[in-house]
């Protein structure tokens, strides 16, 4: 296993972060990361590839060559956001907001609705209703009232995405505005992405998830490194077909560390301190139960070899959401964040709810169903995590290139 890096790395909102991408190619004023003769490009198109973190390509340069700029790219490490989880740095970039300001402040965030999953834009079945799924709650919180920045600063990108995700919560929270084109496999994202420009779409801005799905499921190896090749060669394609004089930028959202180890459970523990938790594996926000938060602070800080315990003051203090917090960012915030340093990863705590009705039927079988067996500790479904704050995360490459076709 490869030595990794877990040096403390916070966002550079002030310098060279995912941030700084969109706006100055909206503007046309040159940027932190996006110099002049890039706004005055032709076209650009902006290729972000969930979990292509800058730790990971340096490791694999060997299978993603055109990515790691050995035909001449210019390529450097950039930071994402805090939390570093997808909905979070999409929407950053997109924005160029920080969480803080646009107020997707974790994977899960708490709303009147429930905790609401940003990503797929649910909330928990709804008390009493003896539901099985969660709920589609696109009519329960409106996008644009947690998410109100506008896209794009306003003006009217492309968007090349995976058709499932058109009219999504998340795409209309992050992506509202644009015009969205679907692809179906890697080979139509770049045909798309080349088509767009041919029309002449000035920013075309394509988004590619496979690699962060791969990572989720089967870690960094062998799977992760046949996926970054796919994803190399059709970079190198799409630079190839792109006009001269066009330019591409790629990016990610986060990078990804393996977690092997059994996830730390906090609902025992901590039942009656805390009420539920919100954010992610790696950077799990705790509610305190009313007037026990510095109950729970201490109880929580048996966890501080592994993670940094925080309240949520000393997170705002510290700058991780940015420098401006909304209100109702702050709101969504629990009392306590533990936010990992190892390579572990911690459970939820869900909020308890009353009973649902009694079903009429009783279950297949006439058996209820067993608990899990393995006591507190139990085996985590995901190997690839992310959101927390160590280079292997935070880290993500930006590189910038010229279209070779003449």
């Amino acid at each position: 296993m490869p030595n990794l890096d877990w040096t403390h790395t916070p966002p550079d909102y002030d310098g060279s972060c995912v941030t700084g991408i969109v706006p100055p190619l909206v503007t046309g004023r040159a940027g932190r990361l996006v110099p002049q003769d890039v706004c005055d490009a032709p076209a650009v198109v902006v290729l972000v590839v969930d979990g292509l973190g800058w730790r990971q390509l340096e490791r694999h340069r060997s299978v993603a060559p055109v990515l790691a700029g050995a035909d001449g790219a210019a390529v450097r490490p950039i930071t994402t956001v805090a939390p570093s989880t997808t909905s979070a740095a999409l929407t950053s970039i997109t924005t160029g907001a920080t969480p803080g300001e646009h107020g997707v402040v974790g994977h899960t965030v708490p709303t009147e609705a429930g905790l609401l999953n940003t990503l797929r834009w649910t909330v928990p079945p709804q008390a009493g209703t003896g539901g099985a799924g969660d709920t589609d709650a696109r009519s329960l919180v409106a996008p644009e009232r947690l998410q109100p920045v506008e896209p794009f600063l306003g003006s009217r990108a492309v968007v090349v995405n995976r058709a499932k995700y058109a009219g999504s919560g998340f795409t209309a929270a992050h992506l509202r505005g644009a015009r969205f084109v679907p692809w179906t496999s890697h080979r139509r994202l770049v045909d798309t992405a080349l088509e767009r420009v041919r029309r002449g779409d000035r920013l075309v801005f394509a988004y590619y998830d496979t690699l962060d799905r791969t990572a989720h499921r089967y870690g960094l190896g062998r799977r992760y490194r046949a996926v970054l090749a796919a994803v190399d060669a059709q970079v190198a394609r799409l630079r190839a077909e792109l006009p001269a004089g066009v330019v591409l930028m790629v990016t990610a959202d986060h990078g990804m560390v393996e977690v092997r180890e059994p996830r730390i459970e906090l609902a025992g523990p901590l039942r009656g301190l805390a009420t539920h938790s919100s954010g992610e594996a790696r950077f799990r926000w705790l509610h305190a139960a009313p007037g026990r938060a510095g109950e729970l602070l201490a109880a929580v800080r048996r966890h501080d070899d592994v993670a940094d315990v925080m309240t949520r003051a000393e997170v705002v203090a510290a700058g991780w959401l940015g420098p401006h917090l909304t209100s109702a960012a702050a709101a969504r915030l629990g009392d306590v964040a533990l936010v990992a340093r190892a390579p572990v990863v911690f459970g939820a705590v869900a909020p308890a709810r009353p009973p649902a009705r009694p079903s009429a039927r009783p279950p297949a079988g006439g058996a209820r169903a067993r608990p899990p067996a393995g006591g507190a500790r139990a085996r985590p479904p995901l190997i690839g995590h992310h959101g927390a704050l160590t280079a292997e995360e935070m880290l993500v490459p930006l590189s910038v290139m010229r279209g070779a076709r003449r």
